[in-house]
């Protein structure tokens, strides 16, 4: 345990509810998938580190979850803001993949928790929309971000780690610490949720979701979420910014952009901005 990881009798206890979740009647309609196991920490780094230290010792379905980050990160090494007090760190390890082709995987990872924060949020009322590649958002402002890290040998996945980080209690003096336009489940609800519900609903119904993946369903419901298509946006990526308009999602899940001249480009990651 590094100086950066805390438990406590009550942070054990608390790990071992959320492997009692009140979701398992849900979990009937996909008996192939595995319940998640626990870990809970008072305190560490980041949730992803963490499962990256311990990943030859985790099994699938394993889930990672901490009352506080102390170097939370999300894409392209972006501090995620990691306040304690009812909000949802966690991360997830996957060691069984859906029969998809190696390159999709990072898009299914990431669309797969998308769908199943989409999934929790409409439960407690909120309606969420997607932002291409990781963002869940609720009224135009980000409510969760989701970070998918796989290791390889060759062209085959051999394990994954998929952090999610949701604003469910965060209030309005630690959202505006957030240098983007951010809300929370609470603000959006009207009320106050149980993050450690939600987090264990997130958890089940991605596992249940990776075990049926199909690219054709993860597609189509995933557009019918996605903001931004059809509008003039802005990507960032590692060779230059291209202008242009989302058309789609292609068949791997990759972003589909028109350029001015008519070209298509397939974006596989990068910053998009909405423009005008």
């Amino acid at each position: 345990m590094t100086s950066g990881e805390r438990t406590s009798r009550e942070s054990i206890r608390r790990a071992g509810s959320f492997s009692s979740s009140g979701v398992e009647g849900d979990r009937a309609r996909d008996r192939s998938a595995p319940l998640p196991q626990w870990i809970f920490l008072d305190e560490v780094d980041s949730t992803n580190a963490y499962a990256a230290r311990q990943l030859g010792d985790l099994r699938h379905g394993t889930f990672i979850a901490a009352e506080r980050q102390s170097a939370g990160r999300g894409r392209n090494g972006r501090c995620w803001e990691s306040p304690p007090g009812g909000n949802v760190y966690m991360s997830g390890v996957v060691k069984a993949f859906p029969p998809v082709p190696a390159a999709a995987h990072p898009g299914v990872l990431t669309l797969t928790m998308a769908l199943a924060v989409c999934d929790a949020a409409e439960r407690e009322g909120v309606s969420p929309a997607l932002k291409w590649p990781n963002d869940v958002l609720v009224g135009g402002r980000k409510v969760a971000g989701i970070l998918a890290q796989a290791t390889y040998e060759g062209h085959r996945a051999l394990a994954a780690i998929v952090g999610v980080g949701i604003n469910v209690n965060m209030t309005a003096a630690e959202l505006a610490a957030i240098d983007r336009p951010a809300t929370s489940l609470v603000v959006c609800a009207g009320r106050p949720l149980d993050a450690s519900a939600i987090a264990r609903d997130v958890a089940a119904r991605f596992l249940d979701r990776l075990a049926s993946a199909h690219l054709d369903a993860l597609r189509r419901e995933a557009l019918a979420k996605m903001t931004g298509i059809g509008d003039p946006i802005q990507v960032v990526v590692p060779q230059g910014t291209l202008l242009g308009t989302a058309v789609d999602l292609a068949e791997d899940l990759r972003l589909q952009v028109c350029d001015d001249r008519g070209n298509l480009h397939l974006i596989s990651g990068g910053d998009v901005c909405a423009m005008g």
